[in-house]
């Protein structure tokens, strides 16, 4: 089962069950639908039960994967999908200030004006 959960601002980590012991994986094909298309997006050795993409778009990601051996890919596993949010912009021209206080101590050593 292929599992998505968007992860900081803009990358999506999609999860699946391990390979089957009577199974040789050579790879994982990621690909996403994109206006009707299946379009490979990742690829990870056939031993991963994950993979993270980086820098997706805000919006509305449709995914599934395919396992690959010498025979070719399998079939789509389920599709799954990822609902990356539209955050704001961060705040821009950060800047800092120093800022000393000094405190004045009267020195009880002296001696007091009378």
């Amino acid at each position: 089962m292929l599992l998505a959960f968007p992860l900081f601002a803009a990358d999506v980590r999609l999860e699946w069950d391990a390979k089957p012991a009577d199974q040789t994986w050579t790879a994982v094909r990621i690909y996403e639908v994109t206006d009707g298309k299946a379009v490979q997006v990742a690829e990870v050795a056939g031993d991963a039960v994950r993979a993270t993409l980086a820098d997706v778009k805000a919006g509305s990601h449709i995914y599934f994967a395919r396992s690959v051996n010498v025979a070719g890919e399998s079939d789509n596993s389920n599709q799954v999908e990822a609902m990356v949010p539209n955050l704001p912009n961060p705040p821009a021209n950060m800047r800092y200030e120093i800022i000393i206080s000094i405190k004045v101590v009267p020195d009880e050593r002296q001696p007091q004006a009378r």
